[in-house]
């Protein structure tokens, strides 16, 4: 892994469109409010940088360009150089395993909230449990993995992979990136708003967020969350496909999460809750 050269600068103001991440700036701001930085140029996952020994309490990992990236069930996160954001977020909570069921959610709760007050409306959702959605299509998602430090700590890692302004110079032209979006799914949070994007103060706001939000998990657990997932809901009545880890299917509508985190999907046979599961919504 590569370091970003991160030397203080006169001017700790965030250049607009800079091509790189403004590595001073970002130090500076964390550092204010006692968070550490990991800034690299490259790394094959972010995460595997906090995880086992390498675990550190409130330290950030952000990364110009991720080659390895993970999502859920093992996916390849990709994100082409200096087009998004690829951090990691190591925070030691103070409460056992069981507790920590639904922080995914929380996590894509202020995610979601932060990026919807860059662009300066309602534009993101969130596609249970961790996908982060504009116009149906993916622009980011988080994947949190945790271990157990006794019987009454854990280690977590939150990531996230976030596509902010995908480079023109990979399809040649707006249509063609456009046709390549359409094609594939995803899409990025440039999209979204009407203003250019700086990555920079993206990074910080959303270091800050994450940061403020676990502790509130720590002390609330979910409940200080639940109430804001409606607002954010991509799936809220829609006719889904469940495809679950045992390889069965569940067909339903979606009704909305429960106090744990679960999915509650309205089936032909009653109403069910799914702790787990890859959910497409059903076309026609």
């Amino acid at each position: 892994m590569m370091p970003v050269d991160s030397e203080s600068t006169s001017d700790l103001e965030p250049p607009g469109n800079a091509r790189s991440l403004h590595g001073a700036f970002i130090h500076k701001a964390l550092h204010a409010v006692g968070l550490s930085l990991e800034l690299l140029a490259e790394i094959d996952s972010t995460n595997k940088v906090l995880a086992g020994a390498g675990h550190r309490h409130r330290h950030f990992v952000l990364a110009e360009h991720q080659t390895s990236g993970r999502g859920r069930r093992g996916r390849v996160w990709i994100s082409p150089p200096h087009s998004g954001l690829c951090l990691s977020f190591g925070y030691r909570f103070r409460c056992p395993m069981s507790a920590l069921g639904p922080l995914g959610l929380a996590m894509g709760i202020v995610v979601a909230e932060v990026l919807n007050e860059q662009v300066g409306h309602m534009a993101i959702k969130l596609k249970w449990p961790n996908d982060l959605l504009f116009n149906g299509k993916k622009l980011g998602g988080l994947l949190v993995e945790a271990q157990p430090i006794g019987s009454s700590a854990v280690n977590a890692v939150v990531g996230l992979g976030l596509n902010v302004c995908l480079p023109l110079r990979v399809f040649g032209s707006e249509a063609a990136l456009a046709d390549a979006a359409e094609g594939r799914g995803w899409t990025d949070l440039q999209a979204a708003s009407e203003q250019p994007l700086d990555r920079s103060q993206l990074a910080v706001q959303l270091a800050m967020a994450l940061d403020r939000a676990c502790n509130e998990f720590e002390r609330n657990e979910f409940s200080a969350f639940i109430a804001r997932w409606s607002a954010l809901d991509a799936l809220c009545r829609q006719r889904v496909i469940v495809q679950q880890d045992n390889g069965s299917q569940q067909t339903g509508v979606a009704a909305g999460i429960r106090s744990d985190g679960a999915l509650w999907l309205d089936t032909p046979d009653g109403r069910v809750a799914l702790q787990y599961g890859e959910v497409s919504i059903r076309r026609g």
